[in-house]
């Protein structure tokens, strides 16, 4: 009786476990997505259906699917289940059955219309000749006029299926990602035109825009400049902005540097500043300090400006969940949280593909900890966790992060020895690295232990991991192992506390305090001048042009942005006492452009305050600004709407696979039916309008790639049909058949590759 007890009542905790609400969502969104693929198959198969019935071709089935049989209908015979006789035109007679089975098959991802004389050839043993039929509503039979309106038929509904989706979705109406830019990333092409956070697209090339998509495909396809109507502050400018986009390595793909406008807000409770009002879970950020939120940058300029101090926050907090709840402001008060970057000469110079850029300053390097751990991995299985301080890995002792890194793939698999420091204590573990793709198409996968990059550091002690050789901190003396005890005669504990004492003293031999295997040392250490602190430019500032260059040459085909270290360097290293202009602007090259003269000294061609930096205490998400796109309830502006839209997308599609051929958009880009399945699901989830758009543009690229001139696809079809009414007669049905073969071995190897693509996506 107690195992029998023992049984049930682990039986119901496992059921309690279970999240059935979230299982029954998820069915339920399956369901409608399974809907719609079915529903774009049928349409494109009833295109195909009523042209062969119009058009006078006897069709012997009409299914949806493909594979075994599982129900359908004929006249005559009724709803019937699992596989039926292919009848005869005589059986059929004499039994008084229609011609047509309408019938689901068992896999709903496809379908087919199946003609009389398509696939159904008398073959003569003796003589090895393939007779067609020759009956005269078979499809062969008939005019190649007929035949092309045939073929053509199932990719003219899949438009027309698009524009009338997407009608209905403009007549109710339907909020989309607004056309507004939110940021402007320094230096890219979009800046240099003159594109500013709050600009509002109106137009690309004389064409209006509705919805921040269409910026973002236009981008991804131009191959010219782009003329871009601009309203800025409620004005439109006087003369259009022509910019070009240029190739982004980060997104594989064109871009002008742009993204759009977002709503900033809490996603969780932040820690209180004592009695003060604080952050609350989905406060959304209005102001910092009084300067408007617009992006991510005017936070982070606001906090680089706070050095650490508190800051206030205008925010608008909701009465309710929903997304329309009435909303309060109210002003809370945040702490900042600092974070030591890595040294950017580091960062920028690095061609080290795996390398992990640590946290430096001046050349003091702290003890590496791990920020996130892959849930189910070797590391969390081997009991690591998050904060945990990397103390030694194998013989190495405080290693960096490229460090850790290259003894987990050097392991070849083998485990490797790791001890962390967590709360005082040093803890031991063996970590067995497995492959860190679990599926991947070409090549051998790196091994890994499931830890995310990058790295954090150790934030409760000054142990220093490493000194950077030839650093201001190597010249002072101090060596790894060593614990830093006061800056200039003031007693430190965090890492923020020498940098704050430091950035204060440039240009200035500083007293420091260590100790190092019980012993106190004095020594000191010399605070380099940098570029900032010589011209007295303001603590958010970006330098945008040094010498009027933007950019500079680091060897190679590699280049950097001048507002970063090594951009920097390159562009001055040989101007030096040369006076030059600099140009920069404040809130991280967001504000008004300025220009000062500058006398280059190499001395001062630094920046590495900017290793240091303040953070928000809480995660932020980040919601695209919409705003609703309607044709007021008017089917006529609906229905033009729709059709301009889905020719648009005709286009588009064209010109992405364009790209796709000429390597400017990288096939990784591209999913399969697994892929996008598994958008749709996520579409699914956001009601009805929005998985109707997203079934509409499907739709769409359906029936462009269906109609590609490739054989087995409608297009090869077609092709094959204007050259049967150029020569005459058509290509004889081995040649036929050998060009299908091919066609169809062309296309197995593109469905192989991109669901195996899409596959190890999901499980990666």
């Amino acid at each position: 009786m107690d195992m029998l007890t023992s049984s049930a009542a682990q039986q119901g905790l496992l059921l309690g476990a279970i999240d059935f609400a979230a299982w029954a969502n998820f069915a339920w969104q399956f369901v409608k997505v399974l809907a719609g693929f079915s529903l774009i198959v049928f349409v494109h198969e009833l295109g195909h259906f009523l042209a062969a019935k119009w058009c006078g071709v006897r069709v012997d089935r009409f299914a949806v699917g493909f594979g075994p049989r599982l129900f359908g209908w004929r006249k005559g015979e009724g709803l019937t289940f699992g596989g039926r006789p292919n009848y005869t035109a005589q059986e059929l007679a004499a039994r008084g059955l229609g011609e047509t089975d309408y019938c689901f098959q068992a896999l709903p991802l496809g379908g087919y219309v199946k003609m009389l004389g398509e696939t159904d050839f008398d073959y003569d043993e003796k003589t090895g000749e393939v007779k067609l039929s020759d009956d005269p509503r078979s499809f062969p039979n008939k005019p190649v006029g007929s035949r092309m309106l045939v073929v053509s038929a199932g990719v003219v509904f899949n438009l027309l299926f698009a524009a009338l989706a997407l009608m209905t979705v403009f007549l109710v109406g339907h909020r989309l990602v607004a056309p507004v830019i939110g940021y402007v990333q320094p230096g890219m092409a979009g800046e240099l035109a003159g594109l500013r956070p709050g600009d509002v697209i109106k137009s690309i090339n004389g064409q209006k825009v509705d919805y921040w998509q269409d910026v973002r495909v236009r981008e991804v396809l131009s191959t010219k400049p782009l003329t871009l109507g601009v309203e800025r502050d409620g004005v439109m400018l006087p003369r259009p902005i022509v910019v070009k986009a240029e190739h982004d390595p980060v997104l594989k793909a064109q871009s002008i540097g742009v993204d759009c406008a977002v709503k900033l807000s809490a996603r969780d409770d932040w820690p209180q500043v004592g009695d003060k009002p604080g952050v609350k879970k989905n406060d959304r950020f209005l102001s910092i300090d009084g300067a408007p939120v617009k992006s991510m940058l005017d936070i982070e300029a606001a906090l680089l400006r706070s050095r650490g101090a508190m800051v206030t926050m205008r925010v608008a907090r909701p009465s309710g969940d929903a997304e329309d709840a009435p909303t309060t402001e109210l002003d809370v008060y945040i702490q900042p949280k600092f974070r030591l970057l890595p040294d950017t000469r580091v960062a920028d110079l690095s061609t080290e593909v795996n390398r992990e850029p640590h946290a430096s300053l001046l050349g003091f390097v702290p003890r590496a900890a791990i920020a996130s751990i892959r849930e189910g991995r070797a590391a969390h299985r081997a009991g690591l966790k998050n904060g945990d301080v990397i103390a030694r890995i194998n013989r190495i002792n405080a290693p960096t992060p490229s460090e850790i890194l290259e003894q987990i793939e050097a392991s070849e698999y083998k485990p490797v020895t790791i001890e962390v420091a967590r709360k005082g204590e040093t803890i031991s573990a063996t970590v067995r690295p497995e492959p860190a793709e679990r599926m991947r198409l070409f090549g051998a996968s790196r091994p890994t232990i499931g830890i995310y990059r990058p790295f954090n550091y150790e934030t409760d002690r000054l142990l220093v991991a490493r000194v950077e050789p030839g650093s201001p901190a190597a010249a002072s003396g101090i060596i790894a192992g060593s614990e830093l005890i006061a800056v200039a005669g003031v007693e430190v504990s965090r890492w923020e506390q020498v940098y704050l004492e430091l950035v204060k003293r440039h240009g200035e031999s500083v007293p420091l305090r260590y100790s190092v295997e019980g012993q106190i040392l004095d020594t000191t250490i010399q605070v380099p001048r940098t570029i900032l602190s010589e011209l007295n430019l303001p603590t958010d500032a970006m330098i945008l042009t040094a010498a009027d260059k933007r950019t500079a040459p680091l060897g190679g085909d590699r280049v950097a942005l001048v507002g970063t270290q090594a951009g920097l360097e390159a562009a001055l290293r040989d101007r030096a006492g040369q006076r030059v202009r600099i140009t920069y602007a404040d809130n991280l090259g967001q504000g008004e452009e300025r220009s000062i003269e500058f006398e280059v000294r190499p001395e001062c061609l630094q920046m590495w305050e900017r290793t240091g930096r303040w953070d928000m205490p809480g995660p932020i998400g980040q919601t695209p600004v919409t705003w609703p796109v309607s044709a007021g309830g008017n089917p006529v502006r609906a229905l033009w709407m729709g059709l301009k839209v889905t020719v648009q997308q005709v286009s588009m599609t064209y010109q992405t696979m364009q790209q796709v051929a000429n390597q400017r958009v990288s096939t990784e880009n591209l999913s399969g039916p697994i892929g996008i399945f598994n958008v749709a699901i996520e579409q699914a989830a956001n009601g009805w309008r929005t998985l109707l758009l997203f079934f509409a543009f499907l739709s769409v690229n359906l029936a462009v790639l269906n109609f590609l001139p490739l054989p087995v696809l409608d297009g090869g079809l077609m092709v094959l049909l204007i050259l049967e009414k150029i020569r005459g007669k058509p290509l004889t049905l081995k040649t036929q058949t050998q060009i299908t073969l091919a066609g169809l071995a062309l296309i197995g190897i593109v469905f192989v590759v991109v669901t195996f693509q899409d596959i190890a996506k999901l499980m990666n």
